[in-house]
């Protein structure tokens, strides 16, 4: 089936070959036929003709690149710059960098991305929560602790309509059981210490919308 529609969007394009649209439903339709250079390709000249046509191809394509193994992920991770270039931060395009960063073995540059997004965002939790993460998976314990005590702060700035959210209520959770103390206004974990998550690079998953 994959292969069927790569082909029909192969003949639309032969018609109509400045339609960014089709080239992206044919990027998607090789990927599943298997075809990995021909979806490169495609995803590449969708974005060459529209580049401002929202996150989703940088997304995809970077994710196309990854998926194809190390020696794609520089590819992937140039994409995603060009994205956030042309786009402004997102955090979806601004996530997978960090992830892409992860996996290239430059956490240094990894955190140094979260710090920069931290400090322009209005709501810095989530990016210290990430950032925490990382030290821990890394083993560097105090940075870690730094990292969550400013992710609390954060957390008893937010106003009682957001902190009522069960997003938030979870990450706080989070924060409290890596701390092994309380945030003001959430209870603090048991004395005899409750497990401080220390495994590795997890991540506590954002809501749909961060400024």
């Amino acid at each position: 089936a994959a292969a069927t529609a790569a082909a029909a969007f192969g003949r639309y394009l032969e018609r109509h070959p400045d339609n960014a649209a089709a080239f992206l439903w044919r990027a998607r339709a090789r990927g599943g036929a298997g075809d990995a250079d021909g979806a490169a390709g495609d995803y590449d000249a969708a974005l060459r003709i529209d580049p401002l046509q929202g996150p989703d191809p940088y997304l995809e394509r970077a994710r196309h690149l990854r998926s194809r193994g190390p020696a794609h992920r520089e590819a992937a991770l140039a994409g995603l710059r060009d994205g956030l270039e042309r786009l402004g931060s997102l955090v979806t395009l601004e996530l997978e960098a960090v992830d892409l960063e992860l996996d290239l073995g430059r956490p240094d540059e990894a955190l140094a991305r979260l710090e920069r997004i931290a400090r322009r965002s209005q709501r810095p939790e989530l990016w210290r929560v990430r950032r925490a993460e990382i030290l821990d998976g890394l083993g560097r314990a105090d940075e870690a602790r730094v990292e969550w005590r400013e992710a609390a702060a954060a957390c008893a700035r937010l106003p009682e309509r957001l902190r009522r959210t069960p997003a938030l209520k979870a990450l706080e959770e989070r924060i409290v059981r890596a701390l092994g103390e309380g945030i003001p206004g959430v209870d603090a974990p048991p004395s005899d210490g409750a497990a401080r998550t220390n495994s590795t690079l997890r991540r506590v998953p954002f809501p749909s919308a961060v400024p």
